[in-house]
């Protein structure tokens, strides 16, 4: 995710797919797509009552039991609330990248013959 956010930071501008408004759903759509598998890892540990990657406790910060619907409504919320603070920093790098590019990229356009 980290990788993503900085690479797609950087290449959002450089490729003239848009700017800081267009940055939003690339983000959010990693967010989506990574926290949504991580969903359901945790509902299936809980329906399977055996852990898995996503809900045994020697993967977890505090050794905590991983296998309960707290910790997955954890991650829907973690779902909705990452996907700004990433866009923040996405801003920010954006920003950084814009001023190092010095000028305006061109925009993508048709196809070149």
């Amino acid at each position: 995710m980290l990788i993503g956010l900085l690479y797609f930071s950087v290449r959002v501008h450089t490729t003239g797919f848009g700017s800081y408004l267009q940055l939003l759903p690339v983000l959010a759509l990693q967010w989506i797509v990574s926290q949504s598998i991580i969903i359901a890892g945790i509902v299936i540990a809980i329906l399977s009552s055996k852990d898995n990657i996503f809900s045994a406790p020697e993967y977890s910060p505090n050794k905590a039991d991983g296998r309960n619907w707290g910790h997955a409504i954890a991650h829907v919320v973690a779902m909705l609330i990452l996907p700004i603070i990433s866009w923040l920093i996405g801003c920010l790098i954006m920003f950084i990248t814009k001023k190092v590019t010095g000028r305006s990229q061109p925009k993508v356009g048709a196809a070149r013959a």
